[in-house]
């Protein structure tokens, strides 16, 4: 019975890793990355960076 109930467990906790993982995997995309910075006035780079130079 105590077999069952952990395996049992086990395997609803496996479930619920696979889920967020899943989830953590599609939110760091990026372009879904892009679309939830767009509201903050962020945006990808186009081009080549540009150097700053200190003197």
């Amino acid at each position: 019975m105590r077999i069952q109930l952990l395996q049992k467990e086990t395997k609803e906790l496996r479930w619920h890793y696979m889920s967020l993982q899943s989830e953590n995997m599609f939110n760091s995309m990026q372009s879904e990355v892009a679309d939830r910075v767009r509201s903050d006035g962020l945006r990808l780079q186009r081009g080549k960076p540009k150097k700053i130079v200190v003197k």
